[in-house]
């Protein structure tokens, strides 16, 4: 189902892509809005009709993905390149022609491909966290009408939060600088040379470097726009044009300003020295807004560890005389808060007292009345999924509802799904070094009993020491087959 719903956002791609901002004689590319650092480029818009403000939107939810740590590969990529030509009938051939047709490049379209992947998934996360639907009501299939329909208000509601929180630039054309250029290289051609303009604390001969379009050539729009990105991604230029004036391309950039001072608001919940840490930019430094804003990540995500989950961080750059520039970090901790209680669902066959007591065992007790700390909650739960693993229900899922504070507390609730008990099935080995009694002894574990990986683990080690001592070499790995709720384990020695 998810092939299919991901082939109708492809198919919507080829359908709607039309004359966007076209390169022209002069400008080949350039940077039309930055987005909480990440930037969009005339290059971007070329074959896509929609409104900037759209593809600051596709930036803004791509952000999101990133921040999870939602990615597509390139086999993704082409698996949705395949299905595009199946669901249209198309060869190879003829969807690369009808790319071209509609003002795309293959890699600019690939990117495109890689992006609605990426979206779809971070849909999928962000619905899958929505409240399910009511017991009782009719299920609904991945692709119906029903989850697109929740899945487009999941995006509108991701965007409300990305619009408010994001910093958005748009950007018109920039001066021409005065500064002589720097020739990267020369060539025969139509391309007689690629030059670098409007540098001047930075070696113009090392932006060079980083530039990888030839001379001699006709201009190649797609290459030139990977350097732009190249070039941007240095963080050391705050804009970067890339034009052709005659048979020359120029890159034209704009360099950032250097820090001037650094300042933190005062505030009882970090001291100066701490936030100097980490936020770590420093008097000298090329300021970018993406390095700013990653500094007051950091600075908000070490509040809501220690408890302070209205933190609230924000970093201002203010002139501060010639290319230079004054950061100053307006931090509000809030209140701390704490844990007003704990709670379970789903737990049937594990008491809630047990679990309590496993916790209490462990340093992450969740305690009533302490400081809620996402780090701890997060061990908390791994530490009752390995109670589960230990105790033969290696299918257990454990997560908590995301809490919201109520009068500087929280409820924590950590849903369980336990799923069935696992025995111990067959016991083998492979590559041994000495009879299989030594080993099966070491192992002490038996078929029928409940399976715990705590068990399994120290069985490993214990056989490698037997291993080893009658002459074997290598580790001993386990390998686990997990059928009608038995797990059958084979170990495979040597090398």
């Amino acid at each position: 189902m998810k092939t299919l719903a991901v082939s109708v956002l492809m198919i919507s791609s080829l359908a709607h892509a039309g004359a966007g901002e076209r390169v022209t004689d002069h400008v080949v590319d350039r940077i039309v809005a930055v987005v909480g650092g990440e930037i969009i480029t005339a290059h971007d818009q070329v074959g896509d009709t929609r409104p900037l403000d759209e593809l600051i939107d596709d930036q803004l939810i791509a952000a999101e993905a990133d921040r999870r740590h939602i990615s597509a590969g390139s086999d993704e990529v082409q698996r949705a390149l395949d299905e595009v030509m199946r669901s249209n009938n198309l060869t190879a051939e003829q969807l690369w022609k009808a790319v071209a047709d509609q003002h795309f490049t293959e890699a600019g379209y690939r990117r495109r491909l890689r992006r609605q992947l990426v979206e779809y998934k971070l849909l999928n996360v962000l619905a899958a966290d929505k409240p399910a639907p009511a017991k009782g009501a009719k299920e609904v299939t991945e692709d119906s009408q029903a989850r697109l329909a929740r899945m487009a208000e999941v995006r509108k509601a991701q965007l409300i939060t990305a619009r408010a929180n994001t910093p958005v630039e748009r950007r018109g054309p920039s001066a021409r600088p005065t500064t002589p250029p720097v020739v990267c290289r020369k060539a025969t051609g139509a391309l007689v040379a690629v030059e670098v303009r409007g540098q001047h604390r930075v070696d113009g001969k090392g932006i060079c470097t980083v530039l990888q379009h030839p001379a001699g050539g006709a201009i190649d729009a797609e290459r030139a726009h990977q350097d732009l990105v190249a070039l941007w991604k240095t963080n050391a230029f705050d804009d970067v044009v890339v034009e052709t004036t005659g048979g020359t391309l120029s890159y034209v950039v704009h360099e950032r300003p250097l820090v001037s001072k650094v300042t933190y608001a005062e505030n009882a919940a970090l001291s100066a020295l701490e936030m100097h840490s980490l936020s770590a930019i420093r008097p000298g430094d090329v300021v970018a807004p993406n390095v700013v804003q990653r500094a007051a990540n950091r600075l908000t995500d070490e509040l809501i560890d220690r408890g302070y989950q209205r933190a609230a961080v924000k970093g201002e750059v203010h002139p501060d005389g010639a290319e230079l520039v004054r950061v100053h970090f307006l931090v509000t901790p809030g209140v701390q808060v704490s844990i007003g209680a704990v709670r379970f669902a789903g737990n049937q066959r594990v008491s809630t007292d047990e679990l309590l007591g496993t916790l209490g065992r462990s340093k992450y007790r969740l305690r009533v009345g302490s400081v809620y700390r996402s780090t701890e909650l997060d061990a908390a739960l791994q530490t009752l999924l390995a109670y589960y693993y230990d105790h033969g229900m290696v299918q257990a899922r454990i997560d908590a509802a995301p809490p919201s504070p109520v009068n500087d507390a929280v409820t924590i609730e950590i849903r369980i799904t336990e799923g069935p008990v696992y025995h111990l099935g067959t016991i083998r080995f492979v590559g041994t070094a000495g009879p299989d009694s030594r080993y099966v002894a070491a192992a002490a574990l038996t078929s029928g009993a409940v399976f715990s990986r705590a068990e399994v683990r120290a069985a490993a080690e214990r056989i490698e020491g037997v291993h080893h001592a009658l002459g074997g070499v290598g580790s001993a790995a386990p390998e686990t087959n997990i059928h009608d709720n038995l797990v059958d384990i084979l170990w495979r020695l040597g090398p």
